[in-house]
């Protein structure tokens, strides 16, 4: 094999993440453009760090929200084609005139609150508020369709329709019907609707978290946590296999998006997987599922952690801590079957001289851990609001990254990690504003209870039966969502059928999170895998089936907290640390049945022994668990003697 340079290796384009989708526009158009895209990052900072209350400038709440949806659907038009192949290279007039139409209602409401207000008052709008606000919820839908696809704006749509017409439904959605003129009052102008929490959160933590997310990839962050686990694990077994799953990881928590995240760090960890001997389609399968379980695993949890704290209303820090172990299960359990895949196909590691210094690395990029420490304290210790600490953070960084000339962030990289910010968050934003449409329906119309009693009288209150039709329903609506997107959706449609059965609220969300971003690797619409295989020249479909074999942990780890929520952390530490080991000794073995290797192959009578002692441990119990470990061990025991009575020795590089 040949040697690899070590500065090679962990090179990241330095070039923020916005994608592909995005126009690249030059001359004024484009400075003007990049120019609205860094105002946007930088009132947003400003308004959440109070610095405008302390110049005097008061904006409150809703008009605050009327500015984040200006900004959003003005950059949608401006910046993404209304196809994928339509020409980005210029800007056509008549995406000029759509974002101008789109933004004369948040315009209105943000210069003429008080009038607005006597209206809401009222319980009336003037024919001039209803025409901006019906052109407004239609360019919404639009500017969605374009930031994330048709499924979220058709969704909204039918909710809208619902709504209108809801006296001619049969059953259990039947209902009022209202006019025209009350339900754009309530989804356009009133705080359930469009400018409701789910904006809220959008216009204030989420756009925190991105605009952080970007400091780090412009300031090289991307690369050092990279360069960080190549050096520590780039040498054992399967080393770039396991690099990938710790840098993904690390990186996936607080991009937001899988895809961004394969895109940012699959390009160096794919083409190294195959370098060693990993098949094309399970590299990318590594990486697809890796970045996938970032969005689970704490501190920020792609954002998605703070949309669930609002919805359950509790404290940030109650989520983070929830999905710790569920997080190490998932990691664990990819971790082990990429070490037994090399083991069984003999891929040794990286040679050292070929791999980035541990002590070169922690010198030059030491910068990058105190933010992520001065994030963590804020929140969980100080308990600072989620968007005041990642502000901190961001300052952290720029003033460390100061103190060495070669990551010092010029000007020009904070205007293009303000402007990266604005763009990423674009697609977050507009899933979450048209959410406020569902919500908005749902409090109105009271479809939510409706729908969770459908669902209930459905599975006849079976909670097995329930659990599984949620189950289906989150991967179908998970298909080609964000991850926020796909979540709200679910906690605001699936979710509440779970709790009337009396399962806990967290371990419910929980169900629904996991299941609904379970989509963006499960074939047939994985659409994680499909960027990964592109990047490894995979067959796509093939790879889908290995990234959902690799999460396996996806599938299963949702029903053991439903049923054992004490590994949420919600019991005694004695039963939460039973439940975590005696699951994730489980789920190793399932790992093992599904790679089919311990030592040496494994016979279709072993993968059966061992899988029936997974499927048993991992049922909550103590009764299950004794017969669980005794049949692993005997299946172990078994497995072991009869390698040593073949003389069979491990194949592949015993480090792991």
């Amino acid at each position: 094999m040949n040697s690899l340079n070590a500065e090679e290796l962990g090179q990241v384009p330095s070039g923020t993440a916005t994608g592909r989708r995005f126009r690249q526009l030059r001359g004024v158009t484009g400075i003007s453009v990049a120019a609205l895209a860094v105002c946007m990052s930088l009132y947003h900072i400003l308004y959440i760090s109070g610095t405008l209350f302390r110049l005097h400038i008061y904006i409150t709440h809703l008009p605050h929200l009327a500015a984040h949806v200006f900004f959003v659907l003005a950059l949608v038009f401006l910046l993404i084609p209304p196809t994928k192949t339509a020409a980005r290279d210029k800007l056509p007039w008549y995406d000029i005139v759509l974002a101008l139409l789109a933004v004369a209602q948040p315009i209105y409401l943000f210069f003429m609150f008080d009038a607005v207000e006597e209206s809401l008052a009222r319980g009336i709008l003037t024919p001039y508020q209803l025409g901006l606000t019906i052109t407004t919820i239609v360019l919404i839908l639009e500017a969605t369709r374009r930031a994330v696809g048709i499924t979220m704006p058709i969704l909204a749509l039918c909710f809208i329709l619902y709504a209108l017409f809801s006296n001619h439904f049969p059953g259990f959605l039947l209902g009022i019907g209202y006019n025209v003129w009350d339900l754009a009052r309530y989804i356009g102008m009133w705080t359930d609707g469009i400018y409701g929490s789910l904006t809220s959160i959008a216009a204030t933590i989420v756009i925190a978290f991105i605009i952080f997310a970007q400091f780090l990839v412009i300031s090289g962050g991307t690369r050092f946590f990279t360069n960080l686990a190549l050096s520590l694990l780039g040498h054992v077994r399967g080393g770039p296999a396991k690099v990938a799953v710790v840098s993904s990881a690390l990186m996936g928590t607080m991009s937001g998006s899988t895809t961004a995240n394969i895109a940012t760090t699959g390009v160096i960890t794919i083409p190294l997987m195959k370098k060693i001997g990993y098949k094309p389609h399970y590299a990318a399968a590594v990486e697809a599922s890796a970045s996938n379980g970032g969005q689970i695993l704490p501190p920020v949890m792609g954002a998605t952690a703070f949309i669930m704290a609002d919805f359950l209303g509790v404290s940030y820090p109650v989520i983070a801590i929830a999905a710790i172990l569920p997080a190490v299960l998932y990691f664990a359990t990819t971790f082990v079957m990429v070490d037994l895949e090399a083991a069984k196909t003999g891929i040794r590691g990286l040679p050292r001289e070929s791999l980035p210094s541990l002590k070169k690395t922690l010198l030059e990029g030491w910068q990058f851990i105190i933010p992520l420490v001065v994030l963590v304290y804020l929140i969980m210790v100080i308990r600072f609001s989620p968007q005041m600490s990642v502000l901190w953070a961001i300052v952290s960084l720029i003033v460390v990254c100061s103190f060495r000339k070669k990551t010092c962030l010029r000007l020009r990289d904070i205007l293009g990690a303000l402007e990266s910010g604005a763009k990423m968050v674009l697609g977050v934003s507009t899933v979450l504003i048209t959410a406020g449409i569902i919500v908005g329906v749902l409090n109105l119309t009271g479809l939510g209870v409706n729908l969770s009693s459908g669902l209930v009288e459905i599975s006849g209150g079976n909670t097995l039966a329930l659990l599984c039709l949620a189950a289906v329903t989150c991967m179908i609506l998970g298909m080609e969502m964000t991850t926020a997107g796909a979540y709200l959706l679910l906690a605001i449609l699936v979710a509440p059928a779970l709790i009337r059965l009396g399962l806990e609220p967290i371990a419910v969300h929980m169900f629904v999170f996991y299941w609904g971003l379970s989509a963006i690797i499960t074939p047939p619409v994985c659409v994680g895998t499909y960027v990964a295989a592109g990047i490894a020249e995979a067959p796509p479909l093939r790879t889908g089936w290995q990234a959902a074999a690799l999460g396996v942990a996806h599938y299963i780890v949702p029903f053991v907290f439903i049923y054992d929520p004490s590994i949420l952390m919600l019991g005694s530490p004695a039963q939460t640390t039973i439940t975590f080991v005696t699951t994730l000794i489980g789920i190793i073995a399932l790992a093992i049945v599904i790679e089919g290797y311990l030592i040496r192959p494994l016979k279709l009578w072993e993968r059966l022994i061992f899988l029936g002692g997974a499927i048993v441990l991992i049922i909550p119990g103590w009764l299950t668990d004794v017969i669980g470990v005794g049949i692993l061990a005997l299946a172990v025991a078994q497995h072991m003697g009869r390698a040593r009575a073949h003389h069979i020795q491990p194949t592949g590089d015993k480090r792991i």
